[in-house]
């Protein structure tokens, strides 16, 4: 009886525990981070125009920094929205050092949903899409002479990460962000490939 009393400890005491700390977290249902994402397309664009009059030496870029709101309907699905920013800044060559940068700036507003297929204290692992607004404001004019415009813009996270206990945790995203320029012309393929970020849960 003894052994038998043991062995039941052995096994429901721990499950007690998981199921605890599942039910604990299945109240948290609202989450939020911050983070950023790569340049790897823009840069790559950059740097295969012309280098006689591009100067190479005055790129700058943000990167993509967001932020993101999910709401968490049950464990495997979720919806919300993203904020999406990025800047760069470059100088032409026959202006001299001397000349301002030019620069563009794409703001991003797309509202997401997400899937999650393997659920764990711990780990996360999901997929994502998201669609919406992208605004594209600078130095440069289209051929209608306009230096702002709005587009649709789309994107996809093929595979998410997400690792942390409670209310704080840390994501590592593949994927890709795509926008297009005065509805008919794609502005940007595969940008924000690679993103990290830090969330919290409540």
């Amino acid at each position: 009886m003894k052994r038998l009393l043991l062995i039941m400890m052995v096994w429901v005491v721990p499950l007690g525990c998981m199921a605890e700390t599942r039910a604990a977290r299945d109240t948290l249902k609202h989450e939020v981070r911050v983070g950023w994402g790569d340049l790897i397309f823009e840069t790559a664009m950059f740097h295969a125009k012309p280098t006689t009059n591009l100067n190479t030496d005055h790129y700058r870029y943000t990167g993509h920094l967001f932020a993101e709101y999910q709401y968490r309907c049950c464990y495997w699905f979720s919806f919300g929205g993203i904020i999406d920013y990025d800047q760069v800044n470059w100088r032409v060559l026959r202006e001299g050092d001397n000349a301002p940068d030019h620069y563009y700036v794409n703001l991003m507003f797309m509202p997401s949903v997400r899937f999650t297929y393997l659920h764990s204290e711990w780990v996360n692992v999901y997929s994502a899409l998201f669609a919406g607004l992208n605004i594209n404001t600078g130095t440069e004019e289209n051929f209608r002479g306009e230096k702002t415009r709005c587009a649709p813009a789309f994107g996809v996270t093929l595979l998410g990460l997400s690792i942390g206990r409670g209310h704080w945790f840390g994501t590592a995203e593949w994927g890709a962000v795509s926008a297009f320029n005065d509805m008919y012309e794609i502005y940007k393929l595969n940008a924000r490939i690679l993103t990290v970020s830090v969330g919290y849960r409540f």
